[in-house]
């Protein structure tokens, strides 16, 4: 992933803000598997 996505990928949970160093599901539907990931938290 290149440096300038990473913040793209940020999430905040109490313990502190967190981004992606890589794709985390790979390129298929990334996109969607990423959306359905953040609608849990």
């Amino acid at each position: 992933m290149a440096k300038a996505d990473m913040e793209k990928t940020a999430f905040m949970i109490e313990s502190g803000n967190y981004y992606y160093n890589i794709m985390p599901f790979g390129l298929k539907n990334v996109g969607a598997a990423y959306q359905r990931m953040m609608n849990k938290v």
